[in-house]
């Protein structure tokens, strides 16, 4: 049974090699190197400062914690500039705006058929009163200005010719007058009718440019509101974009300090490595 015991092997060590310790791979690997090395003729190797080596090591270190903590304290303002641009509920401003400006545009479009129907009623004002104006002209070239006076001048007309003994040209003269002027009766008839439609196409005009200028107005008022709203809708989107450039120099300020801890990393491998290597520059002296 004793035999047996004693024939039980012990554990391997968790190294690669069970039957050699990692202490002893890093001394053969430092052995390697140090039999690598190559010293000049009568060259003197100081021994290495430890000292000083920790010393330097010290402060690269608490360069390196003062940066990584003003990594992480960069980090909490940029988290919490984050969390403030974060948007709240909906965006008041924008639907202000939005409401404002289909209220312009539905005005808007109420206007063009008003400015259709105010060019026919000036079209049709235009004519009632050039219709109107020849009219009155023609009862200016009559002479008169209603029918009765014009009867009473064809009366004295008829007479004087019945009366009195004309050359044939007066005579074709005063039957071509009586002629017009029989013919210039219809007018009266009609000139009632004419001012009247001419009244009335001016009152249409003016109605219709009454309401015009009140839906003006309308608009007006509307795209002052929507103005105002796309100002406020501005003035609101210019602080979120003074907000991004805040965040930007934040992201800025965090990449700079970020390099500058990965150089004074990259600084403590190198005063690491150069330790290292005349700690076995020193090992290979000796």
């Amino acid at each position: 049974f004793v035999f047996f015991f004693l024939m039980i092997r012990r554990p391997p060590r968790y190294t690669l090699f069970p039957s050699r310790r990692s202490s002893d791979l890093w001394r053969e690997r430092r052995d390697k190197e140090i039999a690598a090395v190559v010293l000049e003729p009568g060259e003197v190797v100081p021994k290495p400062d430890k000292e000083k080596f920790q010393a330097d090591l010290k402060v690269i270190d608490d360069q390196i914690t003062q940066l990584r903590s003003q990594v992480e304290a960069i980090k909490a303002k940029l988290d919490k500039q984050q969390e403030n641009r974060k948007p709240q509920g909906p965006n008041k401003e924008k639907e202000r705006f939005d409401e404002a400006r289909k209220e312009h545009e539905r005005l808007q479009d109420e206007l063009k058929p008003l400015f259709e129907r105010q060019k026919a009623l000036k079209a049709i004002r235009d004519k009632a009163r050039s219709e109107h104006d020849d009219m009155q002209q023609k009862m200016k070239q009559a002479g008169a200005s209603d029918a009765s006076k014009v009867d009473e001048k064809i009366r004295k007309l008829e007479y004087y010719l019945s009366t009195h003994s004309l050359t044939l040209n007066k005579e074709k003269s005063l039957i071509a007058e009586i002629k017009t002027l029989t013919a210039s009766k219809k007018i009266f008839g009609e000139i009632d009718s004419v001012k009247a439609k001419k009244e009335a196409a001016e009152k249409d005009f003016s109605a219709c440019n009454e309401e015009i200028n009140k839906k003006k107005a309308l608009v007006d008022a509307a795209k002052k509101v929507r103005d105002d709203a796309f100002a406020e809708l501005s003035a609101k989107r210019d602080i979120g974009e003074e907000e991004r450039r805040k965040t930007q120099a934040v992201n800025d300020e965090s990449k700079g300090r970020v390099d500058k801890k990965e150089e004074w990393l990259n600084k403590r491998k190198q005063v690491q490595a150069d330790f290292r290597k005349h700690e076995i520059r020193f090992f290979a002296y000796e």
